[in-house]
């Protein structure tokens, strides 16, 4: 499990009696890992800065009722995964998916080829809604199965093998090209 400072961890207490700078400075510790997760899994800018806009207006009217201020990273995550699922469900009832190349890349730093980054886009965009949920906070988030098991409420093992499953798929996929 991620380790937590005691610093961060008083912050958090102090969030949670409702300290509004506080709780702020949480934020603006897990903000970019927050966005970067978003636009991964939403392959939207805008839809994942409102989904993450919306998941800190949320943690903050309910941070009072987080029990481990150790915790915060985890629980304001697993709201975003949560909205994140609710905004694709919408991109099913609306028959719409979002365009691959609003997608601004993290990885984006000039090692990786144009096609490249457009083939791994692809993979990663055929993957399934829960898939791509959990590959996203293993691989853009730094989260631990363990630790992704807790946010996404599955077990350990489901989540170790969705893992597997997903990389295999990537490399196969980019394997073909």
């Amino acid at each position: 499990m991620r380790t937590v400072s005691a610093e961060t961890e008083y912050i958090a207490e102090q969030a949670i009696s409702g300290d509004k700078d506080s709780f702020a400075a949480l934020y603006e510790s897990v903000y970019k890992d927050m966005y970067k997760f978003a636009v991964y899994t939403l392959r939207s800018r805008d839809d994942a800065a409102d989904a993450v806009a919306e998941s800190a207006m949320y943690a903050y009217k309910e941070i009072a009722g987080l029990k481990n201020a150790g915790a915060f990273r985890s629980w304001i995550f697993a709201i975003l995964a949560n909205r994140c699922r609710a905004i694709i469900r919408d991109y099913a009832k609306d028959n719409r998916i979002a365009p691959m190349d609003e997608i601004e890349w993290a990885i984006d730093d000039g090692v990786i080829e144009h096609d490249e980054r457009l083939a791994i886009r692809e993979a990663y965009a055929a993957l399934p809604e829960d898939d791509r949920l959990i590959l996203a906070l293993y691989v853009f988030a730094g989260y631990k199965s363990r630790e992704i098991a807790d946010i996404m409420d599955m077990k350990h093992s489901t989540v170790r093998s969705r893992i597997k499953r997903a990389l295999d798929f990537m490399r196969k996929e980019l394997s073909d090209e």
